[in-house]
């Protein structure tokens, strides 16, 4: 089997994707299961070649996951707007989007249209991310066409602006995979 990083994704300089597959795969078989805590106990062997990927130093550690519980806080925030006339709250919109290394408030990046556009296309990607990783079991066909229907949507409803989403692709029962488990 070949391994390689998703995209995106930060890895230690001059580590292989296919030795950290390889690596999961061994733990995965002597433990049973394959959890976080088991890979951190594994890794914390020096010569180990997950090693690289952890930070080891507690300070920078802790201060790393301090800005994770940040990312978190700020992302768990929404709004609901009060319907004092029908007694009715609106659906809750996240309060902050990540844009630009930063949160802004969704009401100052729905109304500056690059701020907008940037964040459909993010949008979008994440669909489009969504339906490869969906479109590999059969089963999830129905998710797959409702994920092609909502860029149908999306697409057309920003029509308007200077950016152009590009078409969904036709979705359709060949393109799937049949996926086996080899033990």
């Amino acid at each position: 089997m070949i391994f390689e990083f998703r995209d995106g994704y930060h890895h230690p300089a001059g580590a292989k994707a296919q030795d950290a597959g390889e690596s999961l795969t061994r733990i995965r078989r002597s433990f049973g299961s394959l959890t976080p805590p088991v890979v951190v106990k594994e890794a914390r062997k020096k010569d180990h070649p997950l090693h690289p990927f952890f930070e080891w130093n507690n300070r920078r550690a802790a201060h790393e996951h301090r800005l994770l519980q940040a990312r978190q806080l700020i992302s768990s925030i929404v709004r609901v707007e009060r319907d004092d006339e029908k007694k009715k709250a609106t659906e809750p919109v996240r309060a902050f989007i990540h844009i630009n290394n930063a949160y802004e408030p969704v009401e100052v990046v729905m109304s500056d249209s690059k701020l907008r556009d940037q964040v459909l296309s993010e949008v979008y990607d994440s669909i489009e991310g969504l339906k490869r990783k969906v479109a590999s079991y059969e089963q999830f066909m129905d998710v797959l066409k409702a994920l092609a229907r909502v860029q149908r949507i999306t697409s057309k409803h920003y029509k308007g602006y200077h950016m152009k989403m590009p078409r969904p692709p036709k979705v359709s029962p060949r393109q799937t995979v049949k996926v086996r488990i080899h033990g």
